[in-house]
């Protein structure tokens, strides 16, 4: 538990450290993005190796290079919903690309290693890409990044303390045998304790009438609930591929935590949710 503790407490610095000088510049955590997106990406690879499955390494972190075009439709003075269906079909031609060159490479007998590379292309980079667009396109864009990012540690803490104190009664035992319903209830509502006074503090930030301060606030109680509900969403899908996989984490590069998968496997899903929930604020408020 104490390697545990001390190593949270170093990776945390670690991601503050990319994060916070975002509020000046949205380079820094798109730099975090990248660097975390190449190094879950060959975790992810390595861990179809041990199974027999081979996706390419190449394949999965092509969508990285959308990253720096971001900023340059940014520049552009772009719209939001052109830049995000510019990148969706930039996406979608990279999947297919993808798959078409590895069926003439090696042949149509790869098409389930061809079609698990494009898969993980998609799950590894519309997360970064959504972020991105989240950082550069919103006014309030390195709020909503930093709610999409941290939502899910908050939720974890809640879930695992309610769970050990709580747990009786297993959620998904067919993939993560230790999570349990009370966990998955005292994720949801921790986070929820959290967040609701944090939107209600941030009111003026985001220039909110004072007359919508408690649909405001109401709001945040709803983001929060699905933040967290899809933060333990995307711990389930990662623990479902570890367990296919026949591996406990996806890397050792944190004592006591796994690897830099297992640290953002729930945030894949939660930063496209906050961009979503940002656009319907935005239009709500």
């Amino acid at each position: 538990m104490k390697q545990r503790i001390i190593t949270g407490v170093l990776f945390t610095i670690s991601v503050a450290l990319f994060v916070v000088p975002g509020i000046w510049h949205p380079v820094f955590p798109m730099a975090m993005l990248v660097i975390v997106t190449i190094w879950s990406g060959s975790e992810l690879a390595q861990a179809f190796h041990a199974c027999g499955l081979y996706p390419s390494r190449a394949a999965i972190l092509s969508g990285v290079l959308l990253v720096p075009l971001a900023g340059f439709l940014r520049l552009s003075n772009l719209p939001l919903a052109a830049a995000l269906s510019i990148m969706a079909g930039l996406l979608f031609f990279l999947v297919m690309f993808v798959c078409l060159y590895m069926l003439i490479h090696r042949g149509p007998e790869c098409l389930p290693t061809a079609a698990l590379s494009s898969g993980l292309l998609l799950y590894l980079n519309v997360p970064v890409v959504m972020a991105s667009l989240t950082l550069l396109f919103l006014e309030h864009g390195w709020l909503w990044f930093t709610l999409g990012l941290v939502s899910p540690w908050l939720s974890d803490v809640f879930a695992y303390f309610t769970g050990s104190a709580l747990g009786r009664h297993k959620i998904v035992p067919k993939i993560s045998p230790k999570k349990s319903v009370e966990g998955f209830f005292g994720g949801l509502a921790g986070t929820m304790l959290v967040l609701g006074p944090a939107f209600f503090l941030l009111r003026d930030t985001f220039a909110v009438d004072s007359q919508l301060t408690g649909w405001h606030v109401g709001f945040g109680l709803a983001a929060a609930m699905l933040l967290s509900l899809a933060s333990q969403l995307g711990d389930w899908l990662a623990s479902g591929l570890k367990r296919w996989c026949k591996i406990k984490d996806f890397g050792h590069f944190l004592p006591g935590h796994g690897g830099m998968m297992d640290r953002f496997d729930s945030a894949l899903l939660t930063l496209p949710l906050a961009l979503v929930l940002a656009v319907i604020h935005q239009q709500l408020f």
